[in-house]
């Protein structure tokens, strides 16, 4: 049997098929990104995921396994490190980047430019299979357009309209509320204290408040897509090519995708 491990930046989806191509498992987990619960942690999500097979009475020995592994990138250091953490539960397993994983199922192993914009951004582009990349960086860097992003811009525009810089919105009082904020100053103590959790938190910001009608988030989101519209500009094509989009923020933030969409550039 196959399985396949999408290890995201927010969840891990685990999907195991037959000899026919039939979904026979599914299971979801928090995610295994090494930034978050560090190279042990994916070891230990992994050995959680063969308790399951397990109490399945299904044999991992059997399985044919492929991960797409975010922060699994350019850097050979911590490659070597997931490898290493990796192969302690499943030995064969075929590792690869996330991007380059969604790149395949997207666009059908064609080529073409995948855009990625979840908790972090990547612009993944193929062709006549050599694959080239544009950001990608992580949040610590520029994950621009991104979850993390757009949450990092609603967090600096709260915090300006707490101390008076900028006059308070729809924004200052969904935050209040949705954070449960007695005092406007708790916001400090609340993100300080959020440890390994803060990248994903910061993400989730950006579905929080995609309802929201407000001029500052309008003006976040559509940056948000011009940021992702500009990794796409960036590459060299020079004929037309398909262009896929997924991540929570581009299928789901209508004002990000339109914002992506009017600024993409004619090849």
């Amino acid at each position: 049997m196959i399985l396949g491990i999408d290890a995201g930046g927010t969840s891990t989806s685990f999907v195991m098929y037959d000899e026919a191509g039939e979904i026979v498992l599914t299971h979801k987990d928090k995610t295994m990104h090494f930034m978050t619960v560090g190279f042990d942690g994916i070891t230990q999500r992994l050995t959680d995921f063969v308790n399951v097979l397990k109490d399945k009475e299904i044999r991992d020995e059997d399985l044919f396994v492929v991960i797409g592994m975010a922060g699994y990138g350019e850097d050979l250091k911590i490659r070597e490190k997931i490898e290493a953490s990796v192969f302690k539960v499943f030995p064969q397993a075929i590792i690869m980047n996330d991007a380059h994983f969604a790149h395949i199922s997207a666009l059908n192993n064609q080529d073409g430019v995948l855009v990625i914009s979840g908790t972090g951004s990547i612009a993944f582009h193929k062709k006549n299979n050599e694959f080239s990349r544009k950001g990608g960086f992580g949040y610590l860097i520029d994950d621009g357009g991104s979850g993390f992003w757009i949450g990092k811009q609603i967090l600096r525009t709260f915090s300006r309209q707490i101390d008076g810089q900028i006059p308070k919105t729809r924004l200052y009082f969904e935050m209040k509320d949705q954070l449960k904020l007695s005092n406007d100053y708790d916001i400090i103590a609340l993100v300080s204290g959020l440890g390994n959790e803060y990248r994903n938190w910061v993400a989730d910001l950006a579905g929080m408040m995609s309802d929201v009608n407000d001029k500052y988030l309008e003006n976040i989101y559509q940056s948000a897509g011009i940021e992702l519209a500009n990794m796409v500009n960036s590459i060299d094509v020079h004929e037309t090519t398909n262009v896929a989009v997924y991540g929570s923020v581009l299928k789901h933030n209508s004002l990000v995708y339109e914002s992506f969409n009017d600024n993409l550039k004619d090849a």
